[in-house]
């Protein structure tokens, strides 16, 4: 957000998690510069979330297509919505069909971790329970 205005931060958040999540899943950006005139992987987002299908067909087309599951290219839509009254918020994201699952199975074990850390500075990445990225595509 680059305007003179007040924003939600949270929803900078989710954008920014978007942008995030499409380049570990595809090694790629999904634009250039945030300009739909001058660059078309921003003005194919512009239109992603009005018509899935020729979002989908613009990243098969640039090679992004085949990183993404049918889940993962919805959460990576409703993050990266450029109406901010329609993006994902960080709830949808956990819910979505993409994360869902993942979420619910280390739910008690993050909480179990973080509340038996709380007297220490910093909780040891190592103490969390390793995830196949691999097998969210």
């Amino acid at each position: 957000q680059l305007h003179d205005e007040i924003y939600d931060a949270r929803k900078v958040d989710t954008w920014a998690l978007g942008l995030i999540l499409f380049q570990l899943l595809t090694n790629r950006n999904p634009y250039i510069m945030p300009n739909k005139h001058r660059d078309a992987g921003y003005a194919a987002l512009n239109v992603a979330h009005r018509d899935l299908v020729r979002y989908r067909n613009f990243l098969n087309v640039n090679g992004f297509g085949r990183y993404l599951s049918h889940s993962a290219f919805t959460a990576i839509v409703g993050l990266l919505n450029i109406d901010e009254s329609q993006r994902w918020t960080a709830d949808q994201i956990i819910e979505s069909q993409f994360l869902a699952p993942y979420f619910r199975r280390y739910q008690k074990t993050i909480a179990g971790l973080a509340s038996n850390h709380r007297d220490s500075k910093r909780i040891k990445l190592r103490d969390f329970p390793y995830y196949k990225f691999s097998s969210l595509l």
